[in-house]
């Protein structure tokens, strides 16, 4: 067989940037070598590794030193049975370990392109439901806001007409319940409209948040106290005990005496 056969078929094969191609025959001596030129002697490697493994018609790859580079390569070796001759295929280590490593950092870089949009996707789901948790307590406080606002005289910020009734009817529900009674106390304010026509409407204003004034220190925080319309107020004494009511009237009466005794 022919030399020439072996350098044009390798000159035709793609095996890696700073890779070589040898033959061996089998008795491990180079029958062709890129570096070595046909005219060479027989060069004889049977003591490499490798090539005493192609001899005993194995195959595989190892880091080997090439004495002909004088450096350690990795070789890739297959024996070729048929002819007793083998195919050596080697890269410099520095070569063959920087393509793998390439490969490795591509794939980190790669992975951990995927984690980080991982994280930032976590990061956004967690935003997304703490906003959405947000929302909800602040919906939840708005809604009570405007259940308060809805029930109570923003003048006098004692409860209106419909607050009133609201309270009125689940308390006489438990005093039923507890078979309890309870006090009942309507207040009109006299010579409203004339307060009204002659000293103004914001004078008006301010004897109705007075009269709301007085009522808040006249009765408890559980009692309930309410604007029902215009110069109108009641009060229903929750959970009384038997005479609460006359303390609660006396209080009243004596707290209005002396706010008139004390009108200019």
């Amino acid at each position: 067989v022919s030399v020439d056969v072996f350098q044009e078929w390798i000159k035709d094969a793609d095996v890696g940037h700073g890779s070589l191609v040898f033959i061996v025959d089998q008795y491990g001596h180079i029958v062709y070598h890129p570096k070595f030129g046909l005219k060479t002697k027989i060069v004889d490697f049977s003591s490499v590794p490798i090539v005493r493994e192609l001899m005993k018609g194995q195959s595989g790859a190892k880091i080997n030193y090439n004495p002909v580079e004088k450096e350690e390569r990795v070789a890739a070796y297959r024996s070729l049975l048929k002819y007793k001759w083998g195919v050596v295929v080697t890269q410099p280590i520095k070569l063959a370990f920087f393509e793998r490593d390439k490969e490795l950092w591509g794939l980190f870089y790669g992975y951990l392109v995927y984690a980080l949009l991982f994280f930032i996707m976590i990061g956004l789901i967690f935003y997304a439901l703490i906003v959405r948790k947000r929302s909800e307590d602040n919906l939840k406080v708005l809604n009570e806001e405007l259940q308060v606002l809805s029930l109570t005289d923003p003048l006098t910020v004692v409860l209106n007409r419909r607050g009133f009734e609201m309270q009125a009817h689940q308390y006489l529900k438990m005093a039923a319940r507890h078979n309890q009674n309870g006090f009942a106390f309507f207040i009109d304010i006299d010579n409203m409209k004339w307060i009204n026509d002659n000293l103004g409407h914001n004078e008006g204003d301010e004897v109705l948040k007075e009269v709301a004034d007085i009522l808040k220190h006249c009765f408890r925080e559980v009692d309930i106290i309410a604007r029902l319309g215009g110069d109108e107020f009641g009060v229903l004494m929750t959970m009384a005990n038997d005479g609460d009511e006359k303390i609660a009237l006396k209080r009243l009466e004596e707290r209005v005496d002396q706010r008139n005794a004390a009108s200019p």
